[in-house]
C-alpha cells in the first residue's frame, strides 16, 4: 500500500475536528476535505497513567 505524502494530505485537508470524552478511550475524528466531503472516523487513545483510564469494563 502507497501512503500519500503529508504535502498532499495538507492540500486536501482544511480542517480536522476532534472530540475527546475522558470518561473513554476513544476519540472521534473528523477531518473536513476542501471539497466539503467529511469522513468520520473513531479512534483509540492513549492512557498516560492509571488514574485517567475510563473506569467502564469493556
Amino acid at each position: 500500500m502507497v501512503r500519500p505524502s503529508p504535502q498532499i494530505a495538507r492540500l486536501l485537508i482544511e480542517h480536522v475536528s476532534l472530540v475527546v470524552d475522558k470518561a473513554v478511550e476513544h476519540v472521534d475524528v473528523e477531518p473536513h476535505c476542501i471539497g466539503g466531503h467529511v469522513e468520520s472516523h473513531v479512534l483509540a487513545r492513549s492512557v498516560r497513567r492509571y488514574d485517567s483510564a475510563p473506569t467502564t469494563p469493556y
